[in-house]
């Protein structure tokens, strides 16, 4: 008898339990739970949406900072328990709101006469394909501007045609298929040609990743122009299944405003998407494309030979031409020592003549090339305070110093060269092998 009378009571309790969980999960959605904010966002709450997006990070943060002295272990079980707490709000509360928002809803009249974005297929065609599909952005911005005019609900078009646009495409296409009625020819397909619109926007947002983790400073050209045609063969496709969108708009706006023309001029706000969606989709890749080196050979060498050849350039030009252009504006005609200094490196200018030869370029004309600009100033700067130090105090110019450089030209042109020569022979020598 007693045994019967625990077994009875652990089933009460048992019963009990169950109608008290079935109590408190009645009114509990799951589908709430599991996509938290994505939920409110497909149904239409972008206020709540924007609330339950934020609430997790918020508690990541806070977590973080209080915890963080606890050890890594805790710390993680003390996020992973926030964002489960706002999990489980969300799907406690989500119910409440949906029956506000239905509430709302009673009171709008979604089949009210709504003024579309009219205009001809080809100009939809055309701006959508020039800006990259940007312009798909603003055409749905502009209907569900359209649809909150008409029905008066406080949605925001900025948010669903920009900002998440992947969310409101398909519920856009509906939209624009009630209005049309099921029995119209042009209504029937728009169900396919919504799944078609997100499908190939999550295919082009996987491009987009792709080429944001790609250094495209490093990319050849070819890979640049294959991501390119890649992009615009993307806009192209993502832009065909807006064609029988606008096809069925341009059909209801004949019937129900029939003396509503559709739109041919652009404006401001047009122009500005169109010259936004080139730069961005287009244009930015031609600061990746470069031109055909001039150069192949000496750009095919290490950074460090680079370097040396550009430098053995400069100590060449300073020594030919470099003095004898700060003599001359001293009115000197400095005569000896560039020959005498040609002379002393006969072997190594002849050398690096030829390295440069191999890109069909002189010794003369690669000082056009690597000695130029804020170089050239450089240059005449340093040697003319270089021979002021030199000078008769009473010269204001160098012309006394440049006296002295052709006095004794040859052993200064011998002492430069030996100078330059280890550096030259170590870093260039080898060139002249291959």
């Amino acid at each position: 008898m007693v045994a019967k009378t625990k077994k009875n009571s652990k089933t009460t309790s048992k019963n009990q339990f169950v109608k008290a969980w079935k109590k408190l999960t009645k009114d509990f959605n799951w589908r709430a739970f599991v996509f938290n904010s994505l939920y409110y966002l497909v149904k239409g709450m972008p206020g709540w949406f924007c609330i339950y997006a934020l609430a997790p990070w918020f508690l990541v943060l806070l977590s973080v900072s209080m915890f963080s002295r606890f050890g890594q272990v805790f710390n993680i079980a003390a996020v992973v328990a926030g964002i489960l707490i706002v999990h489980i709000i969300s799907g406690f509360t989500a119910n409440t709101h949906l029956k506000d928002k239905n509430k709302t809803n009673a009171k709008i009249d979604f089949e009210a006469p709504t003024e579309y974005l009219a205009m001809s297929k080809m100009r939809f065609f055309v701006l959508s394909l020039l800006s990259g599909s940007l312009y798909t952005c603003y055409w749905q911005y502009k209907n569900w501007k359209a649809i909150a005019a008409a029905t008066k609900e406080k949605i925001m078009p900025v948010f669903r045609g920009y900002i998440f646009e992947i969310f409101f495409i398909y519920p856009l296409f509906m939209r624009i298929k009630k209005h049309l009625g099921q029995q119209n020819k042009n209504a029937k397909i728009l169900t396919f040609c919504g799944i078609f619109a997100v499908l190939i926007y999550l295919l082009s947002s996987g491009i987009a990743f792709f080429e944001n983790m790609i250094n495209l400073k490093e990319a050849s050209n070819i890979f640049i122009l294959g991501l390119l045609f890649c992009n615009i063969l993307i806009s192209l496709v993502y832009t065909l299944p807006f064609l029988p969108v606008q096809s069925a708009v341009n059909s209801y706006m004949t019937q129900t405003f029939p003396q509503k023309e559709p739109k041919k001029k652009l404006t401001w706000g047009e122009y500005v998407v169109v010259l936004v969606g080139f730069l961005f989709c287009y244009a930015s890749y031609g600061f990746y494309i470069r031109t055909k080196n001039p150069l192949p050979y000496l750009a095919s060498l290490s950074q460090q030979q680079q370097v040396a050849i550009g430098q053995t350039i400069g100590h060449a030009y300073r020594n030919i031409h470099g003095y004898k252009a700060v003599c001359a504006d001293s009115n000197f005609q400095l005569k000896d020592y560039p020959e005498e200094f040609k002379r002393a490196m006969a072997e190594e200018l002849d050398g690096l003549e030829q390295v440069l030869m191999r890109d069909n370029i002189s010794l003369e004309q690669s000082f056009n090339i690597f000695v130029q600009g804020d170089i050239l100033e450089q240059i005449q700067e340093e040697l003319h305070n270089e021979l002021k130090i030199i000078s008769n105090p009473d010269d204001e110019g160098v012309a006394s110093a440049c006296q002295l450089l052709d006095a004794d030209a040859a052993d200064i042109a011998q002492n430069v060269a030996d100078e330059i020569r280890p550096f030259y022979h170590e870093i260039l020598t080898p060139l002249f092998k291959e």
